[in-house]
């Protein structure tokens, strides 16, 4: 991934949560998903001590995110 917004589409295993994924993101910053049923956005973030907060969601291969990268 690129310093920036990217747009990704995730083909991965069943079962990977965003905090795991966003733990292991190189520079990551913040993943961020639109909920449809909820008609609003979801995201994790980490902190300045590396923690990662938010409201964690499993991925979904038919659904895009953007991964925040600094």
């Amino acid at each position: 991934m690129v310093s920036g917004l990217n747009l990704i589409g995730i083909p991965h295993p069943a079962g990977v949560s965003a905090k795991s994924a966003l733990s292991n993101i190189t520079d990551g910053q913040v993943i961020t998903r639109w909920n449809a049923d909820w008609q609003i956005w979801q995201a994790v973030f980490k902190t300045d001590d590396n923690s990662v907060l938010g409201d964690d969601f499993v991925f979904d291969r038919l659904q895009g995110y953007f991964i925040q990268v600094g």
